[in-house]
C-alpha cells in the first residue's frame, strides 16, 4: 500500500514537473518572438525622401518636426474625446501629424513623398509592395496569420517597449502599401 501511494505521488510530482517545464518554454518562445518583431526606434527613420536629417521624426517635438518636414499647409487643434486633451494637427500633401504636449502622438504617410528609412539603407515607401516588409520583418509578417492588410511593428527605445507601434496598411489584392503610420 505505501509502495503504490508512493509510486502515484512519484507520478504525480513527475507530470507536474513536465507540465511546469512546458509552460516556461512556450513563455520563453513567446517574449524570444515578441522581442524579435521589436523595432528600435534607433533603427529606422520615417521622413521625407528629401531629408538628410539623421534623427529619428518620432523623437522631434514640434519646432524641429517642421524644421525637418518644412511648413505644413494647414495647423489646427483638434479636441480628442478620447485622450480628453487638444491635440495640434500639421497637414501636409501627403502626411497627417498629431502633437499632444508637444510630443509626436500620431503621424501617417499616405503617399511617396515620405519614407520608412531604415539605418541599412532600406526604404520602403506607398506604393511599394508588402513583400519588402515580409522580407525586412520575418518574425512579424508570420505573426499575421489572417493577413488583413495590415502588419503591425511594436517599437521601442533605449530597451524600453513603448506604446506606440508602426503599421503598413496594404491592398490584399495588388500587395502595395497604402499607408505607413506610426500610433498608439
Amino acid at each position: 500500500m505505501k509502495i503504490k501511494l508512493l509510486l502515484s505521488a512519484l507520478l504525480f510530482i513527475t507530470v507536474s514537473i513536465v507540465f511546469i517545464a512546458k509552460s516556461q518554454r512556450n513563455e520563453i518562445i513567446e517574449n524570444r518572438n515578441s522581442i524579435l518583431s521589436l523595432l528600435r526606434i534607433e533603427q529606422f527613420d520615417l521622413k521625407p525622401l528629401s531629408s538628410q536629417s539623421s534623427k529619428n521624426s518620432i523623437l522631434l517635438d514640434e519646432r524641429d518636426f517642421i524644421i525637418k518636414f518644412g511648413n505644413p499647409i494647414s495647423i489646427m487643434n483638434e479636441f480628442d474625446e478620447m485622450l480628453q486633451s487638444n491635440l495640434k494637427h500639421l497637414k501636409y500633401n501627403g502626411a497627417d501629424v498629431w502633437f499632444l504636449n508637444n510630443e509626436l502622438f500620431r503621424i501617417i504617410f499616405t503617399n511617396n513623398n515620405y519614407c520608412f528609412a531604415m539605418s541599412n539603407d532600406k526604404v520602403i515607401k506607398v506604393g511599394d509592395s508588402i513583400d519588402l516588409v515580409a522580407e525586412l520583418f520575418p518574425v512579424a509578417w508570420k505573426d499575421q496569420e489572417n493577413p488583413q492588410g495590415q502588419v503591425f511593428l511594436n517599437l521601442s527605445y533605449n530597451n524600453v517597449e513603448l506604446d506606440l507601434s508602426l503599421n503598413f496598411e496594404y491592398d490584399i489584392n495588388s500587395k502595395k502599401i497604402k499607408s505607413l503610420s506610426v500610433s498608439e
